[in-house]
């Protein structure tokens, strides 16, 4: 039987970001960014980054841990699940917010605000979400 602290990344979140510097018109430079942020969760189960750069969300152990993107400092951790988080997804233009559990179920967050919109269930553990090109559906 599987356990669920069998996976994920023990209280350090370790980024490397990649930046593209274009000066003028002539041929971009790679440069590589490393980042260390620490999460007082006990794991890391799930990572998004937001489409326009906002938001870094990491999902573990029943909460959402939420960072501004655009210079690394935390914002707040949300109580969000009655289990893991397995898998976060926002939409395209990032004013939503996917999470699903462990617990069955899907929650959908406006970012604005961060308040729980909607609870969706599930029959079984929800391990994979996605939202359509065009915000229609998720998947």
């Amino acid at each position: 039987m599987r356990k669920d602290r069998e996976f994920g990344l023990t209280g350090i979140l370790t980024l490397i970001v990649f930046t593209i510097l274009i000066p003028g018109n002539v041929a971009g430079d790679l440069w590589i960014e490393h980042k260390t942020l620490t999460i007082d969760s006990y794991d890391v189960t799930s990572l998004v980054i937001s489409p326009d750069g906002s938001w870094l969300i990491s999902g573990s152990d029943r909460e959402l841990n939420i960072w501004n993107a655009s210079d690394w400092t935390f914002n707040q951790t949300i109580p969000a699940h009655d289990s893991w988080i397995e898998t976060l997804d926002f939409n395209s233009d990032s004013s939503l917010l996917a999470s699903g559990s462990h617990d069955f179920t899907i929650q959908i967050w406006d970012t604005t605000t961060w308040a729980n919109i909607t609870n969706l269930n599930h029959s079984s553990y929800v391990r994979s979400l996605d939202f359509s090109p065009d915000d229609s559906f998720l998947a």
